[in-house]
C-alpha cells in the first residue's frame, strides 16, 4: 500500500473528550513508531476514523465511518472487513510459496500441493474437460432423469439409493445421512458412530453455509439448475422439452424445501447398528423410495478407513431427523428423489469444470449474494487446494518466527493471569468455587501458531502418503474427499489428546475446543495487521489480544462453566449459578436493548460474553505489562491520543465491516452464527467498560456510558436460584 504523509487536526468539539487536548499538548515526536508496520497500521486505522461523530455516543462510527464511506467492496466479495483482508495476505503469501520453484529438502506433500494448485490453474485442460467427466460418471449409474427422454430413463430406471451408495464410493459422501465418528460422551477424547444430516446442495460454494432454503432464491435456483441441466442436455443433443425440465426442476426443489425443513430433533444413543435397522425397516422398509440399509451405508463409509464395522456397534442417531426424512421420502416418486441425488452430486463440482458453468454459479451468487465478479483464478484455486499442512511449514519459515511465537506465548500467559485475578476479586464467588474455575483457566492449553508433529520429520515425511494428485483437477477433488473420508472413519478407533488441532497454521480463526480445554490460534491470524513483535504492545493486545481473550473466555461462558478441565460435566454449587446466571443474563437484556438487529439475544449471548470478557481481560493484561512506560511508542496518525484511547481505537478497528445487501439479509437468517453484528460487538462491549469511559471522559447515561453496566465476574449480582433450577437442575 501506497503510504501518503497525513496531516491531522483534531477540533475538540465536545467537552467530555478534553483528554485529547492533554495528550496533543505533550506530543513527542521520538513517542511515534517509526517502523514500517506501524505506519501502515496507523494509516490503515486513522485513514478510517470519522472524527466529526462523537466517540461517546457511536463509538464504531467513529472509528470505522470513513473506512466504511470510503471503502467499496471488492467484486468478488459479499462481505468486506479486517478479517477477510488478512485472509487474502494469507492466500497471496500461500500463493507465492506454490509456485515457488520446488526444493531437494521439499516432503513429498509440497510437491502434491504445488501439483494440485496447477491442475486448478491448468484452464486450458479444464475446458477440454468440461463435463463430460461428470456426465460420464453419471451415465455408469443410470443417468440424471432430468437430461433424458422417458424413454432412456425407463430402461435404466436406477434406485436413488443406489445412486447415492455408487456416489458415496466416490466422494465418501451421501445425499442425505452424513456418517460420522462422533463424540462418545461416556469417553470424551473417543468416539462412536454418529447418523446426522447431510448438508444441502450448494452449502459450501457460497459466503454463509446454507442450511435451509430462502424462497427468496427460488427463481434465482431454478434458472441456475435450468442452465446446468441443459449443458448436460445440450451434451448429448436430446430432446428434452422446456416444459419437462420446468417441472423437474420445481419439483427438485420443492422436494429440497421440504428437506431443508427437518430438523435434526433429538440425539440418541442405541445399543447395536442392528437394532436401528430393524427398527426402520419396521416403519419405512416396504416402501421403495424410504427403504435403506443403514448397514451398507455405515459400512461404506468405514470401508475408506479399512474397517470393518459390526452389527454389535453401539451408534448415536438424530432420531427425528432420520425418521422424519423417512416420511419424506416415502412420499416422494423414486424420479424426483434421483433426480435431486444426481442434483446434489453435480453441485459440489460447478466451479471444478469450465467457465461457462462457474458463470451459472456466479450469475446465482450475484442474485443471491451481490458478488459481482468470480475471484481472481489463483485466489480460488488457493483456497480450493487443500493440503494446508504441506504448505503451512514453509509459511511458517517465512512469516511466523520464533519471536512472533515467544511475543504471544507471553501474551497469552498474561491473558490467563489477568483473568485469575479477576476471578480472585468477584466477591460474590466462594473460595471453593474459585478454586474450580481457577484450575480449569490454568489448564488451558494454547496451540499456538502450528502443531507440535511439524516437528516429527519422518511423519512429515509420509504425511498424505496415500492421497494420489494428478494433472487432473475433478480427480483430485476426488481423491481428496476420499482421503478425508479414510482419517474421519479412523478417528473411530483413535483417542484425541489435549493437543489436538482444530483448523491449520494458514487459517485466519482462533478456537476454543471445550472437550479438550484448549485454544487454537493459528500462524495465519499472527500476521499484519493483527499481531507483530515490531508493533507497540497496545496494537498486539488490543487486536489479537482480545481475540485470544475472547476465546480463553469460552471456557467460562454459559456453555463452558458447565465443563471442567477435562471436558467434563460438572455442577456447581446452586448458589454461584444463580448469581452466575443473573450476571450473565444481564449481557442478554443490554443486546435486546439495542433494538432492531436480528443477531441478538439468547442465540448470541455466549458470544456476546466472550467479546466483552475478552476486550476487558486484555485490556487488564496490557495495563499490567511490567515494561509499559508513559511515553510507550504510538502510531503514526494516533499521536493526539492516549495509549488507552488508542487501545480502544485499535479494539474497534479490527471490526470495521461492511457487506451488500443480500449478505446482510441471509446474515440475519443464519442460525448457525452466533455472533452480534460487529456493529454490537464494539458498542456493546465497549460501553460496558469504566475504563472506555473514563479514557475519553464519556458522561454518565450517554450511549457509551450508560448507567448499568455488564460484567461476568465483577458485576453485584442477586442470586436467582429458581432460574438457576430451571436451567441446570438442583447441583450441591
Amino acid at each position: 500500500m501506497k503510504l501518503i504523509s497525513i496531516v491531522f487536526f483534531l477540533a475538540v468539539k465536545w467537552i467530555g473528550v478534553c483528554c485529547y487536548t492533554s495528550a496533543k499538548n505533550n506530543r513527542d515526536s521520538s513517542a511515534v513508531c517509526k517502523a514500517r508496520e506501524c505506519k501502515t497500521l496507523g494509516y490503515i486505522v486513522a485513514s478510517g476514523m470519522n472524527k466529526s461523530v462523537n466517540p461517546c455516543d457511536d463509538f464504531w462510527e467513529y472509528t470505522c465511518g470513513n473506512w466504511i464511506s470510503r471503502t467499496p467492496i471488492p467484486a468478488g466479495e459479499a462481505t468486506w472487513n479486517r478479517f477477510v483482508l488478512l485472509f487474502k495476505q494469507v492466500k497471496d503469501k500461500t500463493r507465492e510459496i506454490l509456485e515457488s520453484a520446488g526444493k531437494p529438502t521439499d516432503f513429498e506433500m509440497m510437491g502434491k500441493a504445488r501439483r494440485w494448485y496447477r491442475s486448478c490453474m491448468d484452464t486450458g485442460q479444464r475446458e477440454a474437460v468440461g463435463i463430460k467427466q461428470l456426465r460420464d460418471i453419471m451415465e455408469n449409474i443410470g443417468g440424471w432423469p432430468i437430461t433424458m427422454t422417458d424413454r432412456q430413463w425407463a430402461e435404466t430406471k436406477v434406485s436413488w439409493q443406489n445412486i447415492d451408495l455408487y456416489y458415496g464410493g466416490l466422494t465418501g459422501r451421501h445425499t442425505f445421512y452424513s456418517i460420522e465418528s462422533g463424540k462418545n460422551y461416556v469417553d470424551l477424547l473417543r468416539y462412536k458412530i454418529m447418523v446426522t444430516k447431510a448438508s444441502l446442495p450448494l452449502a459450501h460454494k457460497l459466503p454463509i453455509e446454507k442450511k435451509k432454503f430462502d424462497e427468496k432464491d427460488r427463481g434465482a435456483y431454478t434458472k441456475l439448475i435450468k442452465n446446468v441441466a441443459q449443458s448436460f442436455i445440450d451434451a448429448t443433443r436430446s430432446p428434452i422439452s422446456a416444459n419437462r425440465i420446468s417441472h423437474d426442476v420445481n419439483e427438485i426443489i420443492n422436494f429440497e424445501v421440504k428437506l431443508s425443513k427437518i430438523p435434526l430433533g433429538r440425539l440418541f444413543q442405541y445399543p447395536s447398528i442392528e437394532y436401528v435397522t430393524s427398527h426402520y425397516n419396521y416403519y419405512f422398509g416396504a416402501s421403495e423410495t424410504a427403504k435403506v440399509n443403514v448397514t451398507d451405508y455405515i459400512q461404506q463409509i468405514y470401508n475408506f478407513g479399512n474397517l470393518t464395522i459390526a452389527s454389535s456397534e453401539i451408534i448415536n442417531v438424530y432420531y427425528d431427523y432420520v425418521n422424519d426424512l423417512g416420511t419424506l421420502l416415502k412420499d416422494t416418486p423414486m424420479r424426483t428423489i434421483v433426480n435431486y441425488v444426481h442434483w446434489h452430486f453435480v453441485s459440489d463440482f460447478i466451479d471444478a469444470t469450465d467457465r461457462r458453468m462457474n458463470n451459472y454459479l456466479l450469475e446465482f451468487k450475484r442474485e443471491t449474494y451481490g458478488i459481482r465478479e468470480n475471484r481472481p483464478l489463483w485466489e480460488e484455486c488457493v483456497g480450493a487446494m487443500h493440503l494446508h499442512h504441506a504448505v503451512a511449514p514453509e509459511f511458517i519459515k517465512k512469516y511466523f518466527t520464533n519471536r512472533v511465537k515467544d511475543a504471544a506465548v507471553k501474551m497469552i500467559t498474561s491473558l490467563k493471569t489477568t483473568m485469575e485475578h479477576e476471578i480472585l476479586e468477584a466477591n460474590w464467588i466462594d473460595d471453593y468455587t474459585k478454586r474450580v474455575i481457577i484450575r480449569k483457566l490454568k489448564d488451558i492449553i494454547a496451540l499456538i501458531g502450528y502443531p507440535e508433529w511439524y516437528s516429527d520429520g519422518e511423519f512429515m515425511a509420509t504425511a498424505y502418503w496415500d492421497l494420489s494428485i494428478t494433472s487432473n483437477y475433478l480427480d483430485n477433488i476426488f481423491s481428496w474427499w476420499r482421503f478425508i473420508a479414510g482419517n474421519k472413519a479412523r478417528q473411530l478407533r483413535s483417542k484425541d489428546t489435549r493437543t489436538l488441532w482444530y483448523g491449520d497454521p494458514v487459517t485466519v480463526n482462533a478456537f476454543y475446543r471445550i472437550f479438550l480445554n484448549n485454544i487454537n490460534l493459528p500462524a495465519a491470524t499472527f500476521q499484519l495487521p493483527f499481531f507483530s513483535p515490531d508493533l507497540p504492545d497496545v496494537v498486539n493486545y488490543a487486536i489479537l489480544g482480545s481475540i485470544a481473550g475472547h476465546e480463553i473466555s469460552h471456557a467460562f461462558d454459559p456453555l463452558g462453566i458447565q465443563y471442567d478441565e477435562n471436558g467434563r460435566f460438572r455442577r456447581l454449587s446452586s448458589n454461584f449459578m444463580g448469581n452466575y446466571i443473573e450476571n450473565a443474563m444481564c449481557f442478554d437484556d443490554q443486546y435486546q436493548k439495542y433494538g432492531k438487529n436480528d443477531r441478538i439475544g439468547v442465540t448470541t449471548l455466549h458470544e456476546n460474553i466472550a467479546d466483552n470478557q475478552g476486550a476487558r481481560v486484555s485490556f487488564e493484561a496490557y495495563k499490567s505489562l511490567p515494561q509499559r512506560q508513559p511515553t510507550e511508542q504510538k502510531l503514526p496518525g494516533l499521536e493526539d491520543y492516549s495509549t488507552e484511547q488508542s487501545f480502544f481505537i485499535l479494539f474497534s478497528s479490527i471490526w470495521c465491516s461492511k457487506a451488500t445487501p443480500e449478505f446482510i439479509s441471509k446474515k440475519a437468517m443464519d442460525e448457525e452464527d452466533h455472533h452480534s453484528v460487529h456493529r454490537l460487538r464494539v458498542i456493546g462491549t465497549l460501553s460496558n467498560m469504566e475504563d472506555f469511559a473514563k479514557a475519553f471522559n464519556c458522561p454518565k447515561g450517554s450511549p457509551m456510558n450508560p448507567q448499568s453496566k455488564c460484567n461476568l465476574w465483577t458485576r453485584k449480582a442477586r442470586a436467582n436460584h429458581d432460574l438457576a433450577r430451571r436451567m441446570w437442575g438442583n447441583s450441591g
